[in-house]
């Protein structure tokens, strides 16, 4: 399973609502960072597309607790940007639906996110490279040099 983990689709599921968007990786896909982890060198997923794998509610879960989503994940839990209180009436909307416990008094908790929370999930969701690629990269210079001698 390992050695599956670099494919571009690794981890999506996709649905009818959310299908999965795949583009092969470009060279441009790593203009302005200092260093390139291709391969096997990179320490993690890929989030560069992460934004469009999963929605909100998955990635506050993931953060919670991620070994609830992927058995085999190696990442920290994130427990401290999320607060738990007790159930005043309803549930929040916000609380996590998939919050696993052993203690029957936990029913009568909720947990919540916090701003910062919120803040980096956000973050998270903006993580999409989702620009155009045009297969010629010559077809913009040759644009202006037609534009520059029409004038």
């Amino acid at each position: 399973m390992g050695f599956e983990s670099w494919r571009p689709d690794f981890g999506k599921e996709g649905t009818i609502d959310s299908p999965i968007r795949i583009r092969e990786t470009r060279a441009g896909d790593y203009d302005g960072e200092q260093f390139a982890y291709l391969g096997i060198q990179r320490i993690g997923p890929d989030l560069s597309n992460v934004g469009y794998r999963h929605d909100e509610k998955w990635h506050h879960e993931h953060l919670y607790d991620p070994q609830s989503k992927r058995g085999f994940s190696m990442m920290p839990s994130f427990r401290h940007l999320y607060i738990k209180r007790k159930i005043q009436g309803q549930r929040s909307e916000q609380s996590l639906s998939r919050v696993e416990s052993d203690n029957a008094e936990d029913d009568e908790y909720e947990v919540v996110p916090t701003e910062r929370a919120k803040a980096l999930v956000g973050y998270l969701m903006t993580l999409k490279k989702d620009d155009p690629f045009s297969g010629n990269s010559g077809d913009a210079s040759e644009n202006n040099e037609g534009e520059s001698k029409a004038n």
